[in-house]
């Protein structure tokens, strides 16, 4: 057929539009593949964005995890909590929880730090024991492993942190006082081991005082005088020279200065500006001094410093509560109500005004006036030995009054029957160590306290101990009883006897197998081997020499203007006639508080006491073995890091 130019243009109209169309699709299918490519990837971005929103946020809780995991060890350990029993299959794990919020789910755990050892086994880290450089205290340095696991929506997160958990007891010191220590004897005095006090130092004697350490440290100032009356003893003062190790050099009064030219208000203290002759500041010609700071670290090359030589206060630990009930800070929250004044009656757990304080609640035995309970508040009264517990009366000169007391007798608790030919201890003996012991009575204006007595030995006899009786032991050569064994970690222990009330300690204390033993309380009062409670108003009974290996946290008063505390060598209050007889004493001595019960001054002579010549030293036994509950200072600090999504 022949094509018209009609049909010829229509033809050619029509292509073009075909054409068209075909382009035209083309362009839209392309359009739309952008299209959806775009929105997959603005999808994906979106995503992605989500994602790393909820890691961030996942990252935040983890590290609030890890914190929470670290405090609560810290906790554990420093209110000596005991551990749960970890599973087999997860020998090292010490504490562990879930911590769910909102979306959020979350695990946190605590385990022992471990290494492989030469077989690739896993092991645990071994505990160190170090020294601070700049204070010479000792630390216990424990490694652990905290670990988080977080899952919010999609997002998962898995940390570690590897901590150090630094432990510095407070039982390292001869002497520790958070406030003004004031060391001023009258007999000769013998101290041995380190001094410090967060306060300012006083010190003078009236006979010797022999400092044998090289760690004599106060973060104020030294005042070579009393504090109540601003005079000063002329006796002499001999402190230990790091630099001359062999030697003690004394400590100048007044009086040495005097003798050598040279002017001063107390001696060698703070108050000492130097003696410059010359006025040239440089302290080198004849007959001059440099000023206190200069002229102690020439004689002591460090061991005696203060606060001019850049001392600093020494964190201690927070004593927990020795009382047995204590309110609860909300008002709410207790498990007991206050019914009468110092009657304290159970409730609904969480609807009470009270809690019961921290010794007396962790005690594995409680005595409270006649009654005897367990760990697990059980009375056992009616199981416990005969003649653990016996009501005296005793005049304390001091208070001005008769006081009544429990004597517990401590013997009873290692041997029951006091027959030396059995074995047969206190079923009951406490597990953990911890004793509190309280009158309910026991006030100010009427301190009423406890007595520890028949105490030169504690827990099980040693002569039951096997390993006494070879070379070196306290019966080698002799011949053990049938029954004899080796002792282990429970026959070793010694005992925390913590009590609100007063305590007098009658007679040799822990001076046969001696465990590593403590007191803390309101007031501690050493009584002889001699004392036999027939003291009375306007009497005063012959001490006789006198061994207690003890640590004690315990009150004082503070001095003021005309009425001296007793000082340091009065923290232990006496109660007869001591003089020229020796009281030793080997441990530990702590003051962060003021007695609240036993609140009568200090005074001397007359029916109250006379002065025993003091021999007291540290009792280096606890740089390796601990008094039960020894309190510390607990620091932590990350060592390595960790992280996985």
């Amino acid at each position: 057929m022949m094509l018209t130019e009609y049909n010829r243009n229509t033809l050619l109209r029509s292509s073009e539009c075909g054409a068209t169309m075909v382009f035209a699709m083309i362009a839209f299918s392309v359009a739309t593949m952008f299209s959806l490519t775009m929105m997959s990837a603005v999808t994906n971005e979106s995503h992605g964005v989500e994602l790393d929103h909820d890691r961030a946020q996942a990252e935040k809780y983890a590290e609030g995890l890890l914190q929470f995991g670290e405090n609560e060890v810290i906790q554990a350990i420093a209110t000596y909590q005991p551990l749960p029993t970890p599973p087999a299959n997860d020998p090292y794990l010490i504490l562990e929880d879930d911590r769910d919020s909102m979306s959020m789910t979350g695990h946190w755990s605590v385990h022992r730090a471990t290494m492989l050892d030469e077989d690739g086994e896993n092991i645990p880290r071994p505990i160190l024991a170090v020294t601070d450089p700049q204070t010479g205290l000792n630390i216990i340095v424990e490694p652990y492993v905290v670990t988080a696991d977080v899952r919010f929506r999609k997002a998962r997160v898995h940390m570690r942190r590897h901590i150090s958990l630094d432990k510095m007891p407070i039982f390292q010191f001869l002497a520790f006082f958070s406030d003004d220590l004031e060391i001023n004897p009258g007999p000769a005095m013998t101290l041995d081991g380190r001094v410090h006090t967060n306060g300012d130092l006083y010190i003078s004697a009236n006979s010797q005082l022999d400092i044998d350490t090289q760690y004599l440290r106060t973060s104020g100032a030294f005042h070579h005088h009393r504090k109540d009356s601003m005079t000063t003893a002329l006796g002499q003062v001999n402190i230990r020279s790091s630099s001359a190790p062999n030697n003690m050099v004394i400590l100048p009064n007044v009086a040495d200065l005097y003798m050598a030219g040279i002017m001063s208000s107390w001696g060698l203290d703070s108050d000492f500006t130097g003696w410059d002759i010359d006025g040239d500041g440089q302290y080198l010609s004849p007959g001059e001094l440099p000023p206190f700071k200069n002229s102690v670290q020439a004689l002591y090359g460090g061991t005696f410093q203060s606060g001019e030589h850049g001392v600093k206060d020494v964190a201690h630990p927070q004593i927990q509560s020795i009382q047995a009930y204590d309110a609860v800070y909300s008002g709410v929250g207790g498990n007991f109500v206050e019914s009468s004044p110092g009657v304290f009656t159970p409730v609904q757990t969480g609807t009470g005004t009270h809690s019961r304080g921290f010794y007396h609640d962790n005690a594995d035995l409680v005595i409270v006036d006649g009654t005897v309970t367990d760990g697990d508040g059980m009375d056992i009264t009616a199981f416990m030995p005969s003649g653990l517990l016996t009501s005296r009366s005793m005049y304390d000169a001091r208070e001005g009054q008769y006081v009544t007391v429990t004597e517990v007798n401590l013997a009873v608790l290692g041997d029951m029957d006091g027959n030396p030919n059995t074995l047969d201890p206190c079923p009951h003996y406490p597990e953990n160590g911890l004793v509190f012991v309280q009158r309910t009575d026991s006030v100010a204006g009427n301190p009423n306290g406890v007595v520890l007595s028949q105490g030169s030995e504690l827990n099980v006899p040693s002569r039951w101990d096997i390993s006494q009786y070879s070379s070196g032991g306290l019966y080698e050569g002799q011949t053990p009883p049938v029954g004899a064994y080796t002792f282990g970690s429970d026959e070793l222990l010694g005992l925390t006897l913590v009590s609100p009330s007063p305590i007098y300690i009658n007679g040799d204390f822990n001076t046969v197998a001696k465990k590593s033993s403590s007191v803390i309380t309101d007031t501690v009062h050493l009584l002889s081997n001699n004392w036999d409670f027939s003291k009375g108003p306007g009497s005063l009974p012959t001490a006789a020499e006198t061994t207690y290996n003890v640590a004690m946290i315990t009150g004082n008063h503070e001095t003021t203007q005309g009425q001296y505390s007793g000082g340091f060598e009065n923290l232990p209050r006496f109660h007869e006639k001591w003089s020229n007889k020796w009281c030793n004493i080997r441990g530990s001595f702590v003051n962060t508080w003021r007695s609240a019960v036993n609140t009568g001054n200090w005074s001397y002579g007359g029916d109250k006491y006379k002065a025993p010549k003091r021999n007291w030293g540290y009792d280096v036994d606890f740089d390796t073995t601990l008094p039960p509950f020894t309190p510390m200072v607990i620091n932590t600090h990350a060592v390595a890091w960790e992280i996985s999504n």
